[in-house]
């Protein structure tokens, strides 16, 4: 989604990017390694509260000093994610130089899977509906027919390389809705070889990023995403 060129107001409030590995006790316990390795992009240090979690597998997240990106790890993933998405090609280029990093920091050779998340915030006008926001219709019988007023739901679509995950939640208002969240995910397919080598991770991030940009402008009608250039 490139959002810097094509929006004032990107509307993607957090991205996420992350991959999983088999459960690496170098990770928990040697956390310092690599965080000397990018303290100075990433200074500022948060733990999870233990009560908080499930299990204790030393998870914690580095943060950028204003707060806007943030790596996210434990004993058997690592992420980054990013609360200001500033564009496409830097949000790759952050992943690829930090995971690169994390896979040399603990010799990481291989993934398990890998997922890219895009949460969307989707605002609307009162004039706006359904109908004239979203290309996903709903098909009725005509004595049936109305107006939509509102859409949500879980949608999976399988692709050649993995599956990508619609979720569309509306946010109400009393009796207006305001916003929707669309959130966007895809999966590489389970069972995909991912190597830790970069023109691997490359082809996979690219990949993902394709098939969540052609549905998020796919889902979206013309004369909505006019309205969200405009903002």
């Amino acid at each position: 989604m490139s959002a810097e060129v094509i929006f004032n107001h990107p509307p993607a409030s957090e991205v996420q990017l992350g991959l999983t590995f088999p459960n690496n006790l170098e990770v928990a316990d040697q956390r310092s390694r690599f965080h000397s390795l990018v303290r100075t992009e990433f200074p500022i240090v948060i733990m999870p509260e233990q009560n908080k979690m499930t299990y204790d597998f030393a998870d914690y997240s580095l943060f950028t000093e204003e707060m806007a990106a943030r790596l996210e790890i434990g004993m058997s993933y690592f992420r980054v994610v990013s609360t200001r998405y500033p564009g496409f090609r830097k949000f790759r280029t952050l992943f690829l130089s930090t995971v690169g990093l994390f896979s040399k920091c603990y010799k990481l050779s291989a993934f398990t899977a890998l997922a890219m998340t895009y949460r969307n915030s989707l605002p609307l006008e009162e004039h706006h509906n359904y109908e004239n926001c979203f290309t996903l219709g709903i098909g009725l019988p005509e004595e049936l027919h109305s107006e939509l007023f509102a859409g949500k739901g879980l949608l999976v679509f399988q692709k050649p390389e993995g599956f990508v995950t619609v979720e569309l939640e509306p946010q109400v208002d009393g009796s207006r809705i305001k916003s929707y969240a669309l959130n966007l995910i895809f999966t590489v397919r389970p069972g995909t070889p991912i190597s830790a080598d970069e023109s691997s991770l490359v082809e996979h991030v690219d990949v993902a990023h394709a098939y969540l940009e052609r549905f998020f402008f796919g889902l979206l009608t013309k004369q909505y995403l006019e309205y969200l250039r405009s903002r």
